[in-house]
């Protein structure tokens, strides 16, 4: 675990830490580390995210 590497760092270098959190990334962060964009960005050239979700409708029947 990294958190007591932190610690043992700040502490060689007499550093105070007031507080310290951990969380699980969602997947918004995994999609914008991977893009580098989120979802609900300004659309790149001529992609149009309404005609590609258009697309991946599944038919009615």
């Amino acid at each position: 675990m990294v958190i007591p590497l932190i610690f043992e760092i700040s502490s060689n270098l007499e550093v105070q830490i007031n507080s310290i959190s951990q969380s699980q990334p969602t997947l918004d962060d995994v999609f914008i580390s991977y893009t580098g964009r989120d979802l609900r960005d300004e659309p790149i050239g001529d992609y149009d995210r309404g005609k590609k979700h258009e697309k991946m409708r599944w038919p009615r029947s």
